[in-house]
């Protein structure tokens, strides 16, 4: 029994701090004035029977589910309760818990609640997201919390007609349509499994949670409770929880709980005691040390078998004082919970440096807080999400009413931010933000070009130079650079410069004697220009008038060379031998060689004169030439009805000839074609 006790009261923690977290999160995340909240609570005959086991003989579910509405707001939050076994119990709409008696109200229907039956999850679920749908829209955050015990069950309501399976079906289809529903609507599903005898549908209710952005709880034992206090802390809470247990020494006098309310932003501040037996009597001191009376405004209590809670209402921040009074030996533990109204809001620009410029500030009612008492309880750290998975937390500073951080980025790169600030009772994250950073702006550096740039010669207006200016700009994205138009002198009579269009090359050229100024800029596709100025010094010891000389020199010297050539070869006797014969000796004589000598001086002569015998007189040769030439002779055809031929046999009109030579010359005349086999020599063969 005493561990049963242990149980009741750590279960009934559980809720205290599932719904203090709550109630901040609606209030600090929405800006709301409420929340509104269906508590679906599971009836089935298992949660307890008459021989006292069941998850939960001794109705610690309803005391849990009492303390839930006890520790909400008292002003803007509403309340719907559905109860199911295999059918729906009483059921009640969204009620205002704008009082102490409105929430009585609620507390009444719990207590009410009595078990048995199967359980049918599907139809409460459907329920619960009818009565939040049909609450009409006040702009409190929805919820559902969501009791049970077991899985989808009609084992003894169709124990003889056999349709069990089917109804469970049933049911399965409309829990999974409810949770979709949910999902779609932004409405979260806490489900809290209690899990004694090892039953319960795990599955089914993670995937609510799971679904719907909420979160799924079971409990087996009372020594798990404390680990799923710190999920729901971490997970809801924002705030930190202030846990100490007590034991009353004396039931004459009172057991001291000394606490500090940090500062004036705290909305609430909830006192949960959770004792072994009922306390006799609690006092709460403020900071003056006076006593607080029980007023219902600004200060409340609720009572119940399993607990005590007190709610103060805008708390003077200071050290408090909480006293209590029971039988000796009484075990109490003591959960302090502060409500601050206060979001943490994020702010996100380009740093101008291709990262993120991040700030975050402390918000109430639409109001950014500026109290630097409050700040410097607070450590604050930007989270930095990457699309690879990794979060890198980044220290924000503070000053001047935010924190602030700077954070590196690649360009373009699209990251998800939150901003997160701790102090001893509390902690806000704020909501996510997607950034992507900027590109690098794009820039042109620049190298130094060497000044004066010489042009130097002889001849002045000979002088030039080619300079790439792509050494000497570059763009830091990699880009072409244009220097279209962008290059001039100050003094264009000293020397021409120009960059053809679509090159990068610098041409140079030298026009008189001087220096002039060279300012080139140079212009990236995305706009951005840069430029230098250098000087252009031209050199040279000969006057402009010098080129024309030195070529008309030049020219005169040439022609003088060419008479000189010409002279030189003059008279050159071109000596050889030309042996010929007729190829076919049947028709026109001897096949036998004929040799005729060659010494001529004159540049052509014709065939006719070479052969002085001609066996062949009806061949026009006059029309065959042959031009002398030092060491070669080259043979011309010049009639129409002769041909020459190479050694190769192919027609050509000129034929160049050498020592050793042969060609034919093949002629078409009355009786038919005529061949005349032809080779030269230089020197007569020895016979």
């Amino acid at each position: 029994m005493k561990l049963a006790r242990k149980g009741i009261i750590w279960l009934a923690a559980l809720f205290a701090l599932l719904l203090g977290g709550l109630t901040v999160l609606a209030d600090d995340l929405d800006g709301s004035s409420g929340m509104d909240v269906v508590i679906v609570m599971d009836t089935s005959g298992s949660m307890q029977n008459s021989k006292g086991g069941g998850a939960d003989p001794e109705g610690v579910a309803m005391e849990a589910a009492k303390l839930f509405v006890d520790m909400m707001e008292s002003s803007g939050s509403r309340v719907g309760l559905v109860p199911f076994s295999d059918q729906l119990g009483n059921v009640v709409n969204l009620t205002d818990i704008n009082s102490t008696a409105d929430k009585a109200g609620v507390k009444s229907a719990i207590s009410a609640l009595s078990y048995g039956g199967d359980t049918d999850i599907g139809q409460a679920m459907q329920k619960a997201m009818e009565i939040l749908n049909n609450g009409g829209d006040v702009g409190n955050r929805k919820m559902i919390l969501f009791f049970t015990d077991g899985n989808i069950d009609f084992s003894v309501v169709h124990r003889e007609d056999g349709l069990a399976e089917e109804a469970a079906a049933t049911s399965r289809q409309q829990a999974d349509t409810a949770t979709a529903d949910a999902a779609a609507a932004g409405i979260p599903i806490y489900s809290i499994g209690l899990n004694a005898d090892g039953t319960l549908d795990e599955e089914l209710i993670q995937k609510m949670a799971n679904d719907t952005g909420g979160k799924q709880y079971s409990v087996t034992s009372a020594g798990e409770l404390p680990n799923i206090f710190n999920e729901i802390f971490a997970d809801f809470v924002e705030s930190k929880i202030d846990g100490r247990d007590v034991t009353i020494q004396s039931s004459d006098q009172y057991e001291t709980v000394p606490f500090t309310i940090p500062n004036d932003s705290v909305m609430e501040a909830n006192i949960v005691m959770l004792s072994s037996q009922q306390l006799d009597e609690v006092i709460l001191q403020g900071p003056s040390g006076s006593q607080v009376p029980v007023d219902g405004e600004r200060l409340i209590q609720s009572n119940s078998d399993q607990y005590t809670m007190l709610k103060l209402l805008s708390p003077q921040a200071g050290d408090w004082t909480l006293l209590l009074r029971g039988e000796a030996g009484c075990q109490v533990h003591v959960n302090l919970l502060f409500n601050y109204k206060v979001i943490l809001q994020i702010g996100v620009a380009d740093d101008q440096n291709g990262g993120a410029a991040i700030t975050a500030y402390f918000e109430n009612q639409g109001a950014p807080l500026t109290d630097d008492a409050l700040y410097a309880q607070f450590t604050a750290v930007a989270r930095v999400g990457r699309s690879d998975g990794t979060v890198t937390e980044y220290p924000m500073t503070y000053g001047n009413g935010v924190f602030s951080s700077n954070v590196a980025l690649n360009p373009q790169e699209t990251v998800t931010i939150t901003a997160f600030a701790e102090s001893d009772t509390m902690y806000r994250e704020s909501e996510p933000v997607t950034f992507t950073s900027a590109a690098l702006p794009e820039t042109i550096t620049t190298t130094p070009m060497p000044t004066p740039i010489v042009l130097n010669g002889p001849v002045v207006t000979l002088t030039k130079e080619n300079i790439d200016l792509n050494t000497y700009f570059q763009s830091s994205k990699g880009n072409a650079l244009s220097y279209d138009g962008g290059v001039s002198l100050d003094d264009p009579s000293i020397a021409k410069a120009q960059v053809e269009s679509g090159s990068s090359i610098l041409e140079l050229k030298g026009a008189k004697k001087g220096t002039a100024n060279l300012t080139i800029t140079a212009t990236s596709p995305e706009g951005v220009t840069a430029s230098q100025t250098v000087a252009v010094e031209v050199r040279g010891f000969l006057p402009n008038i010098i080129p024309i000389i030195i070529l008309a020199v030049v020219l005169v010297a040439l022609i003088v060379l060419l008479i000189v050539l010409i002279l030189v070869n003059k008279g050159k006797k071109l000596d050889g031998y030309l042996y010929w014969y007729l190829q076919d000796d049947s028709s026109f004589g001897s096949a036998d060689e004929t040799e005729f000598p060659l010494g001529f001086e004159k540049k052509k002569v014709l065939m006719s004169m070479i052969v002085t015998e001609p066996s062949v007189a009806f061949v026009d040769l006059n029309r065959i030439l042959i031009r002398g030439g030092k060491n070669c002779v080259m043979l011309q055809s010049t009639a129409r009805q002769c041909a020459v031929l190479d050694a190769f046999q192919n027609e050509v009109k000129k034929l160049r000839l050498r020592d050793g030579d042969s060609f034919q010359i093949v002629c078409q005349t009355q009786e038919g074609p005529c061949t005349i086999c032809c080779r030269y020599e230089e020197t007569q063969p020895f016979m």
